[in-house]
């Protein structure tokens, strides 16, 4: 069984390193992981909302500060996943 993994990640270097990075994190754990990388937040919602790929892990970052509201982006982006799949 293969992870499938939604990474949102708006800064085009750092999405870069990540996906350098992160396959071999994921091998080195044992584990068989398929990344799916965006870089905002209105094709995440639009992959999430797919009914041909049930993501089982979604990393993306948050902003603090004077940035803050995009905090709610993303919480709303994850409750909005949650609602229409089973999630524990």
């Amino acid at each position: 069984m293969k992870l499938n993994v939604l990474l949102v990640e708006d800064n085009p270097h750092d999405l870069d390193t990540y996906m350098r990075d992160f396959p071999a994190v994921f091998n080195e754990a044992g584990v068989d992981a398929i990344i799916h990388p965006t870089g905002n937040f209105g094709d995440a919602l639009r992959l999430i909302e797919s009914t041909h790929i049930r993501y089982d892990l979604i990393l993306s970052d948050t902003f603090r500060g004077h940035l803050k509201d995009r905090d709610a982006a993303v919480l709303g982006m994850v409750q909005n996943y949650r609602a229409g799949r089973f999630c524990p």
